[in-house]
């Protein structure tokens, strides 16, 4: 009899233990499961440029994208080709004939070279300020005035009211830019000037080392 009760002490012992895991366990599981559902969630915030949202209304047609798209763009573009320094004409250039029409790549590459060598020459810089753009949708130009400048260290050595017009290809939904040229409107005439851009801040140069 003794050993017949020893036996059922352990039973209970060990019914006991099992039903105490088993509370401990369910009682885990609550917790787990009410801190998974009252946590507080990450917050993630999403902060929007104003031109983000002043540029929301693109648009693109058959026959090309809006004018504002032309304006924002065209302003990017010039700003590669008028803004340069020794030390960044080259990354400059080559983003810039990244969006060039493969046609006109080899003759604005050129164009882009031979003004970057002159300004590293001289240690020079240029800088363009824009102040207006026009656009014309159905010609895909867009014509950009501004100051251009010239500086050597942090000396302006020419500075001058310019007017540059881009030229651009659209087809399958992808524009391309086909030539940016001078137009010399801060020369009172209004002519069309055959120079690309940048042999506008060329001419600045010489004119400067006079």
């Amino acid at each position: 009899m003794p050993l017949l009760s020893d036996r059922v002490c352990e039973a209970n012992r060990t019914k006991l233990v099992l039903e105490l895991t088993v509370a401990a366990l369910s009682v885990t599981t609550v917790l787990l499961a009410g801190a998974v559902l009252f946590r507080n969630p990450p917050v993630q915030t999403v902060v929007l440029p104003p031109s983000v949202v002043k540029d929301a209304g693109w648009t693109f047609t058959e026959s090309g994208p809006s004018a504002s798209y032309l304006e924002r763009w065209s302003a990017d573009l010039l700003s590669l080709a008028a803004n340069l320094t020794p030390e960044t004409a080259d990354a400059s250039m080559q983003r810039l004939l990244a969006h060039v029409n493969p046609e006109d790549v080899v003759r604005l590459r050129i164009l882009l070279e031979n003004q970057i060598e002159g300004l590293k020459a001289d240690r020079a810089s240029s800088v363009f300020y824009p102040n207006a753009v026009e656009v014309n949708e159905k010609a895909l130009t867009a014509d950009v005035s501004g100051i251009q400048k010239l500086l050597i260290g942090t000396r302006v050595t020419h500075s001058e009211s310019v007017v540059y017009r881009l030229r651009y290809r659209y087809e399958a939904g992808r524009l391309f830019l086909r030539a940016i040229e001078r137009v010399d409107g801060g020369n009172g005439d209004g002519a069309a000037s055959s120079s690309n851009a940048l042999n506008a801040a060329d001419r600045t140069s010489r004119e400067a080392a006079r």
